[in-house]
């Protein structure tokens, strides 16, 4: 048992959750919300390289519009965001790959003019793609 000298009344076990249990609880605490925002923050970014990477060393591919879907996987306060969907054959293989854009916060019908959208795709993985949604208007905040 531990006690100050100055007061006799203030009294602790000698043990290691006794004196070091809240700095613990606080620091598992700190830990878990920086390496959450960390994690949304690295993802983002990641994203924005791999976009800026496919537009600069990737394969541009004039893919057909299909349709504009909402995103039912991804709910945020009740709405669900749009994307495009698109296709390309590709001439090589004739095999059909299926490109769906980012998430779009509005419906972007409206502003779809034309049947094809340009599609940046890697040249060793076609799975990496970007569909390029820079002909939509920006949303004002």
């Amino acid at each position: 048992m531990l006690y100050s000298p100055h007061d006799s009344q203030d009294v602790i076990i000698n043990s290691f959750f006794e004196k070091w249990g809240g700095a613990v609880i606080t620091a598992i605490l700190g830990i878990s919300f920086f390496s959450g925002g960390a994690l949304i923050f690295l993802t983002g970014m990641l994203k924005g390289r791999k976009k800026i990477y496919l537009q600069r060393n990737g394969v541009l591919v004039n893919a057909k519009f299909q349709s504009v879907q909402l995103n039912h996987s991804l709910s945020v306060n009740g709405r669900h965001p749009y994307m495009i969907v698109c296709q390309w054959t590709n001439p090589a293989n004739y095999c059909i790959h299926i490109f769906e854009s980012e998430n779009i916060w509005f419906d972007p019908s409206d502003f779809i003019t034309t049947e094809e959208i340009k599609v940046f795709t890697d040249k060793r993985n076609s799975k990496k793609y970007y569909v390029d949604v820079s002909f939509l208007p920006k949303v004002a905040r």
